[in-house]
């Protein structure tokens, strides 16, 4: 992404490369990159959902912007071998539970590399040291694995079945540019933690708020009720942009400006300061076309919308304790000025279909309750795939469930296997799987009654490997590159 191409120091205009023919987007999002640690509120720790968040939501803006297709990385594991299973299960589900929140994506590039999955040995326990023992991947991570890519070629829902569940304010958005990129090498460099981002989008995001970075170069903007920006670390790539942005604010929309024009890179000889141009700092531009006053701090009135201004590093505000509750209250007073609820909460929790998405994040929100789901819910991370009549999403909670509820009446519902074309008669259901050799699979098919025969491959089913309970009925079988037929007569 943008977002970590440019934290790295790597340069890749990517909305410049849409004007060289590119036919669509694989979003390379995973551990390796969503692990890297950024701050808030003063701490510097890994904190790999909320980035992986941002990063998918960028790529998604992006690609919703130019109309062109994009897929998202699904990964298991990452480059570095210096981890743990465990380690790469967790920050995995993470990473998959951010990119399912993205809604309008339900195209994925499922694990480019199998081989190092599945074939490879890594630390059985954290932490890695050269005499921890290297094992191949737990049986229940396997299965688990399966189970989630079967969900992930489902994910493709009419619009009126997917909805918010927990979520703070939507329509907010932080403006980024390429330009992020230019700015990372030199005594003058831009902050190393890439605080000027994080510095606006963390504490949004931290509140339940699914906030996604903006490219200003292609964005349509109607789509936001509140943007974010600062030239700290970037620069509006030409002064059109500005005219937009000014259209935007003046229809109704609310700016939130944060920049104390200290950044070296306003004295680049660029657009704003050659010419007829003599201006310091880009934001000069931006607020002329506002019409309001440059250093007219707190908030103004433009058109039918709002700026609010604050003379401030974003980055600084990242070090500061109170410096995400500053973000906030500059967002909540621009809301309020253009009639937008604040709205936070501690989770994301998306429904797509039959398809429940959860993450808790970071921390428990004050004054708001644990968001509870009840109901009959098979969890996708959890290889004996039962069935729970409750989740709480709590800090730090990831979980991908399917709504037995919500899902057709007949037919298979989960699967750690891949299942073919199946075959409905009033009293029966045909199917075949397939699945990684030696592994196990699981089924889970919802029948209007206990079933009278099981039988797979022409042979009935041993007592030991199905259960029946509620409706559910579920299979434990050996997955193999050859199909399995498995038929059920009720």
């Amino acid at each position: 992404s943008l977002l970590n191409y440019a934290n790295w120091g790597i340069v890749s205009p990517q909305s410049s490369l849409l004007g060289v023919g590119c036919d669509g987007f694989i979003a390379q999002v995973w551990t390796g990159t969503a692990r890297t640690p950024n701050i808030y509120e003063g701490v510097k720790k890994e904190r790999t959902f909320e980035t992986a968040f941002l990063e998918y939501g960028s790529l998604q803006n992006i690609a919703r912007a130019s109309g062109k297709r994009i897929w998202y990385l699904n990964d298991p594991i990452e480059d570095n071998s210096r981890h743990s299973w465990h380690d790469y299960q967790t920050n995995w589900e993470s990473t998959l539970v951010a990119s399912l929140l993205q809604p309008e994506v339900y195209h994925y590039e499922i694990m480019p590399w199998p081989h190092r999955i599945f074939q490879k040995n890594y630390a059985s326990t954290q932490p890695v040291r050269n005499s921890t023992p290297r094992v191949p991947i737990p049986k229940a991570y396997e299965t688990e694995l399966q189970a989630v890519i079967s969900a992930m070629g489902d994910l493709k829902q009419p619009a009126d079945q997917v909805k918010w569940l927990s979520a703070g304010t939507a329509g907010v958005g932080i403006l980024v540019a390429d330009t992020l990129m230019f700015q990372r090498f030199g005594p003058n460099a831009s902050d190393p933690e890439f605080g000027h981002f994080y510095g606006l989008s963390l504490p949004l995001l931290m509140r339940g708020i699914p906030v996604e970075a903006v490219q200003m170069e292609l964005a349509n903007l109607s789509q936001y009720k509140v943007l974010l920006v600062s030239y700290e670390g970037m620069k509006p790539p030409h002064p059109e942009m500005h005219d937009a942005i000014a259209k935007w604010v003046k229809g109704g929309g609310a700016l939130v400006v944060v920049d104390n024009d200290r950044d070296p890179f306003n004295a680049v000889r660029e657009w704003w300061n050659t010419g007829d141009n003599k201006l310091a700092t880009p934001r000069f531009d931006l607020f002329d076309k506002l019409g309001i006053k440059r250093d007219a701090t707190g908030l103004s009135k433009v058109g039918d919308g709002v700026v609010v201004y604050a003379a401030k590093s974003p980055s600084v505000l990242t070090r500061n304790k109170n410096g995400a509750t500053e973000v906030r209250d500059m967002v909540k007073e621009a809301m309020k000025a253009v009639n937008v609820e604040w709205k936070e909460t501690g989770s994301l929790v998306l429904k797509r279909g039959p398809y429940i998405i959860a993450g808790g994040l970071e921390q428990k929100v004050e004054g708001t309750e644990t968001f509870t789901l009840k109901g009959h819910f098979i969890p996708l991370f959890d290889a004996a795939l039962p069935v729970i009549t409750e989740y709480a999403v709590t800090p730090g909670a990831r979980a991908v469930l399917v709504d037995l509820d919500a899902a057709p009446a007949i037919g298979v519902v989960a699967a750690a296997c891949r299942v073919g074309e199946t075959k409905q008669t009033a009293n029966s259901l045909e199917f075949a799987t397939d699945g990684l050799a030696e592994s196990n699979g699981v089924v889970c098919i919802k029948l209007p009654g206990e079933p009278k025969t099981v039988t797979v491959n022409g042979q009935p089913i041993a007592a030991d490997a199905k259960d029946y309970a509620d409706g559910l009925l579920r299979l434990r079988i050996a997955n193999g590159v050859e199909a399995t037929h498995v038929a059920i007569a009720w």
